[in-house]
């Protein structure tokens, strides 16, 4: 069982797993937070991208994500309420998480004034779509 202490998250609205790598698991949160486990090693989360602070992950709740190998643009996709769309490189989360430094490298891949609800991307498309409540899909190529 992979745990987030009820008092770090709120609620967790949303959950992906890799499709590389199975034992990497990742959640989104009510507060913003992000949650990255590795099932090989701990059932406490490996990496906590913060909701508040100067290395926040997200200012509102995050509503989709997903683990994947999108290229440059990073293996952890994030949306959230608070209108930004971005792209996080693994395996510099996890190194920097290890050394104690929070990670900075982030992406944000689209800003809008209104939340954004899901997202998914393809693989054999290249191409990362989101939904959000300005009634649009918005398109991304990531190759």
């Amino acid at each position: 069982v992979l745990e987030a202490a009820a008092h770090l998250a709120p609620q967790l609205h949303c959950v992906s797993a890799h499709p590389q790598h199975q034992h990497l698991v990742a959640a989104g949160a009510s507060d913003g937070a992000l949650y990255l486990w590795d099932d090989r090693l701990l059932r406490a989360p490996a990496v906590c991208l913060p909701a508040s602070g100067r290395e926040r992950a997200h200012g509102a709740d995050v509503w989709g994500l997903q683990l994947c190998d999108a290229n440059n643009y990073g293996d952890l996709l994030s949306c959230s309420s608070d209108g930004t769309l971005q792209a996080w490189p693994l395996p510099r989360i996890l190194v920097d998480n290890a050394q104690g430094v929070p990670s900075r490298e982030q992406r944000t891949l689209v800003q809008l004034h209104m939340p954004i609800n899901s997202l998914d991307y393809s693989a054999d498309l290249g191409m990362l779509i989101a939904a959000s409540d300005a009634e649009m899909l918005t398109c991304i190529d990531m190759r």
